[in-house]
């Protein structure tokens, strides 16, 4: 009976540390998952900062592009309007010194 108990308790110990031996290759395993988790985390963390300052800078030049035609857009039209303005100054002094002649001439 006591080789019974012996070899039961044998028995039992080596379930044990074959539990035991499976629970750390489990341990092992989920940190090697959880490792490769955050390396993942930090590629794809890493990739979207790129993908963000990459639409930004495009995002800005495309503002710096939209302004620089506004800007000569502007320009164009402020002198297309110095331009009238000239010319409808030229017109008026042009008539100006006409009636000032007219008026000199009728004294």
């Amino acid at each position: 009976m006591k080789e019974d108990r012996t070899s039961l308790l044998s028995e039992i110990r080596e379930v044990e540390e074959e539990c035991y031996q499976r629970l750390e290759e489990a341990k092992l395993e989920a940190e090697r998952i959880i490792a490769h988790a955050e390396e993942e985390v930090v590629r794809i963390l890493s990739n979207a900062e790129k993908e963000a300052e990459d639409a930004a800078e495009k995002r800005y030049t495309a503002e710096m592009e939209s302004m620089k035609q506004e800007i000569q857009l502007i320009h164009a039209r402020g002198q297309d309007e110095a331009r009238r303005a000239r010319e409808e100054g030229m017109k008026r002094a042009s008539l100006a010194v006409d009636e000032i002649i007219q008026t000199v001439m009728q004294e």
